[in-house]
């Protein structure tokens, strides 16, 4: 620290809030990055994975408590970061492994990467609104999202990992339509089933701008119905 700096203590909820405000711009321009045909990965991105696993061990209700902030937070870095709050919070009850956490929370982050290349959105003057994906094209995200994870970690084992879980959680959201995973030989992970119910889970409660949103209840009655 700099001579005359001050510290700034927060209690768990404050650094919860300012976490989440942060993942949340950090995100947005990794998602207008991306739009453009950037496939990088900012380190900051990495870090936020790590911090909200950090908070999730606290357990404070406003951990699971910032994702309410539905209505202000609908777009994709919204949606990303309330993904993979919910998705650490469901896995760290199976397994407290840090390592496995942080790469839960990363393929949530980076669940919905492939959208812009798969609507041919991607270049120097993207549109605001990257549109909706087809039935055809919602089939070839598990693929699509492996192509673009690669090229955003290369090829070393936390990137394969991650890949690995977004690919087998988009699989398993499409199962009825693309069948057994691996031709039935595997199953998926337990961490991709968790992101994929997880996702389907604050896609529900999120509603579209102008809409209000359906009871927690009735979302988790309709996962279970689907």
């Amino acid at each position: 620290l700099k001579r005359g700096a001050t510290v700034e203590h927060l209690d768990e909820n404050q650094a919860v809030v300012r976490a989440y405000a942060s993942a949340i711009v950090i995100m947005r321009r990794f998602f207008e990055a991306l739009k453009k045909g950037r496939y990088e990965l900012p380190q900051r991105v990495k870090r936020i994975s790590q911090s909200l696993v950090d908070l999730s061990a606290g357990e404070t209700p406003a951990f699971l408590g910032v994702t309410a902030a539905r209505n202000a937070n609908h777009d994709e870095a919204g949606k990303a970061v309330n993904t993979a709050i919910l998705a650490v919070s469901v896995a760290r009850q199976v397994n407290d492994d840090i390592v496995g956490l942080v790469r839960v929370a990363m393929a949530a982050l980076l669940f919905d990467v492939a959208k812009p290349r798969l609507t041919g959105t991607v270049g120097p003057n993207p549109p605001a609104i990257v549109p909706r994906l087809s039935d055809a094209q919602e089939l070839e995200l598990p693929a699509a999202s492996a192509a673009v994870l690669t090229a955003l970690g290369r090829v070393n084992e936390p990137s394969v990992m991650r890949t690995v879980i977004a690919y087998e959680a988009h699989w398993h959201t499409k199962q009825r339509e693309l069948g057994p995973i691996y031709r039935g030989m595997r199953v998926t992970t337990l961490q991709a089933r968790i992101i994929s119910v997880t996702k389907r889970f604050n896609d529900l409660l999120t509603p579209a701008p102008g809409a209000d949103p359906i009871p927690a209840d009735e979302a988790i009655a309709k996962i279970e119905a689907d």
